[in-house]
């Protein structure tokens, strides 16, 4: 028997075993979210769930869920190949391609790490880009404690080492700058903000980005101090630049030629224009649209309208201005063709006809006709934490660890796993093809269908939680699940012969606390085995429509977040 690492316990755990067979399905279960914000610290999951369609797969990071505890995490980077996050604990850990020491000296060149690694240690501000050319080349940024600003990868444009061979290759850390608070990079300049307020860049100033008028030298390579008395800094996705003022005003420069930084007349602006007051946040994530959340928590977008990325109400296609979108907005991510957004009660919308049907392709599940024309915002999910979105992609940072729910097509019992080694395990053993999108799950002659991500369990310590444990059915091939040691031990003492305990599944709470929601039991009776649900519309449609020969109601099981 194979052997799995407990992802919140990192003890070993025996593998499941696979029940070759046809399929033999109860019934298709369709995912319900619903729940309440939660701000504890604790285990996360950071989940990509869009990606644009003209975008080659194979060019995203491979993205980890985040299947440890990690404790909170402060911020988090995507490019193409590669990706980093910050923990709580401000370790820099990455994960993906390595492809020109982007991540390293660590992982050789090319080389490929899907499970994320420690990086550096005392860092308080990262960004990861890709140079805009043909064939990207991976860059990292990251800020340590004491203000020190650190590059990786390839000096394309010099964005590492001003004034050194744009074709060197950092493996190791080289430090580019002092007394720095923020990061931030459009893949051809990085842009650093200093402790005293000033806003410097390196790299080509394209479009006016760098603050320079002669755009007859845009390919020059430069440094230059761009502003004073800057607060905050973004990029967009067309070489434009935003900062956010310590008066809480909003300025741009850059490429103006898609109105997301205002009616430019001449298409870009080498002198910061003012766009607003009484701004919080920027939301510079668009190719061709930006916006930002005033002090009253109201969205403001100007730009392109793609794909109704701006809903219903504001269906002109393209704004010179800005104008309100949504009100008590807390946080807001945009891509071409979406709009993602997390209101100040924690709920997560979006909006946009593309978006929505990549949001229901990546959770394996058919796009409603009912919603191939609705460009009104619509809510999917309850609980999220934060967004970025970058290279064709929108990234969640969600609380807890992602439990995946299988359906094993000959018995028609559920397995359910928090772990992603054994996640990828049957997928490969299905024939889909393992990577960390969610294409060839639903394949309707795999051993395994996958068929939802139901809830979010906890790390081993998080307060408050407890072990579930797994034990398998050596008659059917099926698992048992509890959370009661004196049901496991028992269990083990009655049908020992029949039980074998494989150990800890994953780790949940054995009561309400703020934010979750009770999971639901039910025994099925001819495969001595369970199924869960967080959903009370699928619980009561269950036991409305299922037989209780098939599908008995225990009671609530535990608690966990929704997604």
């Amino acid at each position: 028997m194979k052997q799995i690492i407990d992802p919140s316990s990192n003890t070993q755990i025996t593998l499941y075993r696979i029940q070759k067979g046809v399929f033999v399905a109860l019934f298709y279960c369709v995912l319900l979210v619903s729940g309440a914000f939660n701000l504890r610290a604790g285990s996360e999951t950071i989940y990509r769930a869009y990606h644009s369609s003209n975008t080659n797969e194979g060019w995203h990071a491979p993205l980890p869920d985040l299947a440890k505890d990690y404790g909170g995490i402060l911020d988090f980077s995507m490019a193409y190949k590669h990706g980093v996050f910050i923990t709580t604990d401000h370790t820099l850990w990455g994960f993906g391609v390595n492809e020109s020491g982007e991540l390293g000296q660590d992982l050789s060149l090319d080389g490929e790490c899907k499970d994320p690694f420690v990086m550096a240690r005392d860092v308080i501000s990262v960004a990861v880009g890709v140079s805009n050319e043909s064939n990207p080349i991976g860059v990292t940024y990251y800020v340590t404690s004491d203000g020190r600003l650190w590059g990786l990868g390839m000096n394309r444009h010099c964005r590492i080492l001003y004034n050194h061979p744009d074709d060197d290759s950092f493996t190791e850390p080289v430090v580019i700058d002092q007394d720095v608070v923020k990061v931030v990079t459009d893949g051809s300049t990085v842009y650093f903000l200093k402790r005293d307020g000033a806003l410097w860049g390196v790299g080509i100033g394209y479009q006016g980005k760098l603050g320079y008028a002669d755009y007859s030298q845009s390919n020059q390579t430069r440094k230059a101090r761009i502003e004073d008395e800057v607060a905050d800094v973004g990029v967009g996705g067309f070489h434009t630049v935003f900062l956010l003022k310590k008066d809480h005003s909003l300025w741009a420069l850059g490429n103006a030629q898609f109105f997301d930084i205002g009616d430019v007349a001449s298409g870009s602006t080498h002198i910061a224009r003012r766009i607003a007051d009484n701004v919080r946040k920027i939301v510079p994530g668009g190719m061709k649209q930006a916006g930002y959340i005033t002090t009253d928590h109201v969205l403001w977008v100007m730009g392109h309208n793609e794909g109704g990325m701006f809903g219903l109400a504001n269906m002109k296609k393209v704004y010179r201005r800005p104008v309100p979108f949504m009100d008590n907005v807390q946080d807001a991510s945009f891509y071409i063709g979406c709009s993602y957004l997390i209101k100040t009660d924690g709920t997560l919308w979006l909006t946009g006809a593309q978006s929505l049907e990549w949001d229901y392709a990546s959770n394996g599940e058919e796009f409603p006709d009912a919603l191939r024309e609705s460009f009104r915002p619509v809510q999917v999910a309850l609980t999220a934490l934060g967004l970025t979105s970058s290279c064709g992609a929108t990234y969640i940072r969600h609380r807890g660890i992602a439990t995946y729910r299988f359906l094993n097509q000959q018995t028609s019992a559920h397995f359910f796993t928090a772990n992603k080694p054994e996640y990828a395990g049957i997928l490969e053993s299905s024939g889909s093809t393992y990577n960390y999108g969610f294409e060839n799950l639903r394949d309707a002659d795999a051993e395994w269908l996958w068929e939802s991500i139901p809830f979010f369990v906890v790390g081993e310590s998080d307060e408050g939680s407890q072990p579930v444990y797994r034990m398998y059915n050596k008659a059917s091939g099926a698992h048992f699940y509890t959370m009661s040691v004196k049901e496991r031990d028992n269990l083990l003492a009655t049908r020992g012969d029949t039980y074998e305990l494989e150990g800890v599944a994953f780790h949940v709470f054995g009561h309400h606390t703020e934010g979750t929601l009770p999971v639901y039991r039910f025994f099925a009776p001819k495969t001595q085995s369970h199924f869960f649900t967080i959903s009370e519309d699928e619980k009561d449609w269950i036991v409305a429509n299922v037989s209780a020969n098939d599908l008995v109601l225990d009671g609530v099981a535990w608690y966990c977040w929704p997604w």
